[in-house]
């Protein structure tokens, strides 16, 4: 009850209050440590005051746990969350469905990140001279302010929940420019790797790298032959692998060249007689967590030979061709909705099977979507698809870079839709 106890640590269970929550019955709480948070829950009992007093001006208080109070009154008297002292107090959670009360700032600063961490928009929050109260980024508010003197209230950018999107470019498919008859084929590039996830940062800006589609096989030279492998994409430390390059088929039939590694692994060329390791007849690893591996050469049914290996995806490993006259095999990719549309990304490059003397496969993987190339026969390989960096965050757009659009999504499922900004990387290279 009455009286301040005053303390310099508050975390979840250790400290000196121990492993309890917190509840005020008249008293208050005095911080005195370094910036620091509060995960406990609150609770300010029926016609007293919650005092919370952040000593220390250069220190802030994170309240993330929840605040509960009603407004029932008490020999006159109701509850009331009071902010004092030089630091800074921040509400971190939604209190709409347990805060019931007003709340007075009589020195320091308020700072919400929450829209609800006032509690109901029926509460009142009273600023006295000299005072503050900052809003964090996407916080808005609808409760009555009353100035009792000069306050500032502004905006800060406390750290954000990122939503992130990272594809590395596709690797080229490789290529059969030369060897006819019933086998040979050049193998599919695989995808580039997939990321996504989320991240909470303290400040925006940072270095995007969107990496190019490998080119695909050409020539008939064994150096030229195979795709080449995609380039990585990354934003905020996290870096997507570009996708394995499709093995190939040069003009000595004993010379066929291995696919490569990647975020995704590229397909096996078609053709027999190498003997070399890594074998050119089997698909290439993805990388753990961002894609699959390419397809090994068909080895059972009719002309395994002219049947390379479709790269892999980031939805699946890719399979040999179907027949030797085949454009097929490449793995799945994934359907990711992160820009409010939903797309395919990352999907493997087919595999073009070696029957005669034909043009087939070369398609190159779609830009902006990380997909391998496909294997060519009597063609150069495809080239791989380009990567891409998306960026999501709630609120209004305040960042640059990328092509910017905002979409409506009820991310907490309460019935109302929120504005998220996106930020869509796709020119190839360097960008902040």
């Amino acid at each position: 009850s009455d009286g301040l106890i005053s303390v310099s640590g508050l975390g979840a269970n250790t400290g000196a209050l121990g492993a309890s929550d917190i509840v005020f019955d008249g008293g208050g709480l005095r911080y005195t440590g370094a910036t620091g948070e509060i995960s406990r829950n609150i609770t300010i009992n029926d016609g007293k005051e919650g005092r919370i007093d952040v000593f220390n001006p250069v220190s802030s208080l994170s309240l993330t746990g929840n605040i509960t109070a009603n407004n029932t009154a008490v020999d006159g008297n109701v509850a009331e969350l009071v902010k004092s002292g030089p630091g800074t107090l921040i509400l971190d959670a939604d209190n709409s469905s347990t805060f019931n009360a007003d709340t007075t700032v009589e020195s320091g600063t308020l700072t919400l990140r929450a829209s609800a961490g006032l509690g109901t928009s029926s509460n009142n929050l009273t600023l006295a001279g000299g005072s503050s109260l900052l809003l964090g980024h996407g916080v808005d508010i609808a409760n009555s302010i009353t100035l009792e003197g000069d306050a500032t209230i502004g905006l800060t950018i406390q750290p954000i929940d990122i939503d992130y999107l990272i594809v590395g470019g596709g690797g080229g498919g490789g290529t059969d420019n030369y060897r006819g008859g019933d086998f040979g084929g050049g193998g599919g590039g695989g995808a580039g790797g997939v990321l996504q996830g989320s991240i909470t940062v303290a400040a925006i800006e940072s270095t995007v790298i969107v990496g190019d589609g490998g080119r695909g096989g050409f020539g008939q030279n064994a150096s030229e032959v195979v795709g080449a492998q995609g380039g990585d994409s990354a934003v905020f430390g996290f870096t997507a692998k570009g996708g394995g390059g499709g093995g190939g088929t040069p003009g000595a039939f004993d010379a066929d060249v291995a696919p490569s590694s990647g975020g995704s692994g590229g397909g096996a060329a078609g053709g027999v007689g190498n003997n070399a390791n890594p074998s050119p007849y089997l698909g290439a690893s993805g990388e753990s967590g961002q894609g699959y591996a390419g397809g090994d050469r068909a080895t059972t049914g009719e002309f395994p030979e002219g049947r390379p290996g479709g790269g892999g995806g980031a939805g699946g490993s890719g399979i040999a061709a179907s027949s030797n006259t085949a454009v097929d095999g490449g793995g799945a990719g994934v359907s990711i909705s992160i820009t409010g549309t939903s797309s395919i990304y990352a999907e493997g490059g087919d595999a073009a099977g070696g029957n005669a003397a034909v043009v087939r496969g070369g398609t190159a993987g779609t830009a902006a979507t990380g997909s391998g190339g496909a294997g060519g026969n009597y063609v150069s390989g495809g080239k791989g698809g380009s990567g891409i960096v998306v960026i999501r965050y709630q609120g209004e757009t305040f960042a640059t870079g990328g092509t910017i659009s905002t979409i409506q999504l009820d991310q907490d499922g309460d019935g109302v839709n929120e504005t998220y900004t996106v930020h869509s990387f796709t020119d190839v290279g360097t960008d902040t």
